[in-house]
């Protein structure tokens, strides 16, 4: 019986042994089949480890990817602004974005690459507003002049279909208060920019903005006034931004110098009042 068993084992690639007592088979691959069975499980550690490491590097910062060419301005947990300088020539390696806007403060020409290596021509010209879905890709300046921009990344979820967002009635809507010196520059279902020009002494009335991200392109000393009358000056320096809440207020040009200025306005989704 035990001749048997072996002999059918054998045929199958496999070594069994039995004692005189009893029968106890030990199986054991042959040396070839192991060496099969040792390279696949090589091959599939491989796999495994370069598909992780693959989709580490889609998930790289581009702060550390290209330190170099991205600065991070501003960043907390609503948002990441970042200023990106592209000289003719600079690449960055592959990076990851979430939903995200560019807008650009001078124009050049970018070729973005992407994972299945596609490749796409980014071009523009001075002011213009670019949405791009969130996405992973590499970037070269492929032009002659140095591409400079501001790169607004959202970090909030977006509104699920039929959500109300937060935002400001018609009437105190900066647009509409103030259409000569206020335009809005692009909007979708997440966010608006405008942007705001005054000359020295010019003012906006009382109005107001969603939670926003404030951007200076040029420098400017702010006045600005609540609906309570209070009172107070900043100076914002050109390439700088920050955070704001919710907020109504009115605005002056309290400095020499003409004021150009961005608001990145959120369409986060509306919080319920407390009865």
């Amino acid at each position: 019986q035990a001749r048997s068993v072996r002999m059918k084992a054998q045929n199958l690639g496999i070594v069994a042994r039995a004692t005189a007592w009893s029968f106890e088979p030990k199986f054991e691959f042959e040396k070839e089949n192991g060496m099969k069975a040792s390279r696949l499980v090589t091959y599939a550690v491989c796999g495994l480890v370069l598909a992780c490491c693959g989709r580490a590097a889609l998930a790289q910062d581009p702060t550390k990817v290209g330190p170099n060419i991205y600065k991070s301005i501003l960043e907390n947990e609503h948002v990441r602004v970042c200023e990106i300088h592209f000289k003719p020539g600079d690449k960055v390696g592959m990076h990851s974005h979430p939903d995200h806007l560019v807008y650009i403060l001078e124009a050049g020409k970018l070729k973005l690459g992407y994972p299945d290596g596609s490749t796409k021509d980014l071009e523009g010209k001075a002011g213009d507003v670019i949405w791009i879905k969130a996405e992973s890709h590499q970037a070269e300046n492929v032009g002659k002049a140095d591409v400079r921009a501001i790169v607004v990344e959202l970090r909030d979820p977006a509104p699920k279909a039929g959500e109300s967002t937060a935002g400001v009635a018609a009437k105190d809507d900066a647009v509409k208060v103030a259409p000569e010196a206020v335009k809005t520059l692009f909007e979708n279902e997440r966010v608006r920019v405008i942007e705001s020009s005054l000359k020295p002494g010019g003012k906006l009335p009382m109005h107001g903005h969603p939670a926003n991200v404030v951007y200076g392109i040029t420098g400017a000393k702010i006045k600005t006034t609540l609906p309570d009358g209070k009172s107070t000056e900043r100076d914002l320096a050109a390439g700088t931004a920050f955070w704001s809440d919710a907020i109504q207020h009115a605005i002056e040009n309290a400095g020499p110098a003409d004021i150009r200025a961005l608001n990145f306005e959120f369409k986060q989704p509306a919080v319920a009042k407390k009865p």
